[in-house]
């Protein structure tokens, strides 16, 4: 007799919890720094206030202006600098996701199909995190192009070769100026790792069990994601673009729907042999330091598609100081 879902009790709220520890664990964003669990926004994904959107306080950075020089005259008085400020707006993202087994399936193949169910439902939402974070990213650098003329993006298509370098590198953490040095992680598509590879920019370091399986390029943790945006306006020259990331560049957060994880059955599906679905839902924040959600939400307060939030429109930054964005993109031929 083989084992069903059914047959397994299921606390939803450990279910759940259970994944989203694996989720973050399996993260490599997280593993690297580069994003963070925001408590606060973890209190709206799970508080009793609703809403699809949330407001983040923060204060602009302290003016670099010269100070004021002392002296003991009674008659002169300092002029308090003002200090301002203003929010970010983050995006709930209500996902849900079901998988199936027919019983018959199972018997046959004689294993759990509940095996391993958490560890994949936890790499798939790990996934779909990522997959948010990069079509967000798209709709940032469209919004960058439109509003702020480009200033975090170095393009050296039409340099050289066109493809990835360590002078597009460093031009591109540049645009942080004196900032330079807070960036600590490399996102690039398969491609432009191929020439990194081939160029032998590729250093290998221990993990935490000692083998040299993290790599790196120029002391950066190098992230390699084919959900990068990839350009193909002309198919014989995709433009592919590389993602320099600060620490603490990603705030993300997680919370609890009402019923996380549930069980169902259809005793008539395979002509009576019956089924099994798994139903998984999460409610999610994945959001880029400094800017704004714009975007419109779906019908019936749907979260947003990948293709809205991959819009110039949607997004606004609102950090005036672009220094203080730990974000800066390069755009290569491979």
């Amino acid at each position: 007799m083989s084992t069903q879902l059914s047959d397994l009790v299921v606390v939803p709220e450990v279910f759940s919890e259970g994944v989203i520890q694996q989720s973050l664990a399996l993260d490599s964003m997280i593993e690297s720094g580069i994003a963070f669990v925001d408590p606060e926004i973890d209190a709206f994904l799970a508080g009793p206030i609703g809403g699809k959107t949330f407001s983040k306080r923060y204060l602009d950075a302290l003016d670099e202006d010269e100070s004021n020089l002392s002296s003991d005259d009674s008659t002169e008085s300092a002029e308090p600098a003002n200090l301002s400020g203003g929010s970010e707006t983050l995006i709930r993202h209500s996902r849900n996701k079901s998988w199936s087994s027919m019983d018959l399936t199972a018997a046959m193949y004689g294993s759990d199909p509940l095996g391993s169910v958490q560890s994949q439902i936890a790499k798939y939402w790990m996934t779909q995190r990522q997959k948010i974070l990069m079509k967000s990213l798209i709709g940032i650098i469209a919004d960058n192009v439109t509003n702020d003329s480009g200033d975090m993006i170095e393009d050296i298509t039409g340099t050289g070769d066109g493809s990835f370098s360590g002078t597009g590198f460093i031009n591109a953490a540049l645009t942080l100026g004196d900032r330079m040095g807070i960036i600590s992680a490399l996102g690039v598509h398969s491609m432009v790792m191929g020439t990194l590879l081939e160029n032998d920019q590729i250093v290998y370091i221990p993990d935490s069990e000692g083998k040299n399986t993290i790599a790196t390029y120029k002391g950066r943790r190098v992230i390699m994601d084919d959900g990068l945006p990839v350009d193909v306006t002309d198919p014989q020259n995709p433009v592919y673009t590389s993602v320099l990331f600060g620490n603490g560049a990603i705030a993300v957060g997680n919370g609890a729907p009402m019923n996380p994880i549930s069980v169902d059955r259809n005793e008539a599906a395979g002509n009576g042999g019956g089924q099994e679905m798994l139903y998984s839902r999460v409610e999610m924040a994945c959001h880029p330091l400094g800017f704004a959600y714009l975007g419109s939400i779906g019908a019936s307060g749907k979260s947003p598609t990948w293709a809205q939030l991959s819009t110039a429109t949607s997004w606004n930054r609102v950090y005036s100081d672009r220094k203080r964005i730990p974000l800066a993109f390069i755009k290569s031929l491979a």
